[in-house]
């Protein structure tokens, strides 16, 4: 029969595979948009990507200062991580900081197949 400490493990387990998964399916959304022209990067203000990046449903999360549960999408009542810069605070250039981050390189389709097949890895071993 578990206690309560091993209950407690398991939802701090599970919470940590939600936010990978979650990561991970919002990178390939990304990467995937990126390549088919329905999102545009280069030569935008990156307060205008991240407004975008809202708009189209994407997690904000918090850097590894906060390891709390994602904030819900365009939530402005969340206060702004101690360490951002003014304007990453007022953008939320900060909570996207996983997608924005990303190298050029990783921006390929080769990219998109290997995290699709983690995402599948994570989400089906333990269903």
């Amino acid at each position: 029969m578990p206690t309560s400490y091993g209950r407690t493990d398991q939802n701090a387990l599970l919470d940590k595979y939600t936010n990978d998964f979650t990561r991970i399916d919002n990178k390939v959304r990304f990467v995937t948009e990126f390549i088919e022209g329905k999102l545009v990067v280069a030569g935008r203000k990156k307060q205008e990507l991240v407004a975008d990046l809202i708009k189209r449903k994407y997690t904000p999360m918090p850097r590894a200062t906060n390891k709390a549960a994602p904030k819900v999408a365009g939530n402005i009542d969340d206060e702004a991580d101690v360490g951002e810069s003014a304007e990453e605070a007022i953008s939320g250039a900060a909570d996207f900081h996983y997608l924005l981050s990303m190298p050029i390189d990783n921006l390929t389709m080769e990219k998109v197949r290997a995290r699709r097949s983690a995402c599948e890895g994570t989400s089906g071993g333990n269903a």
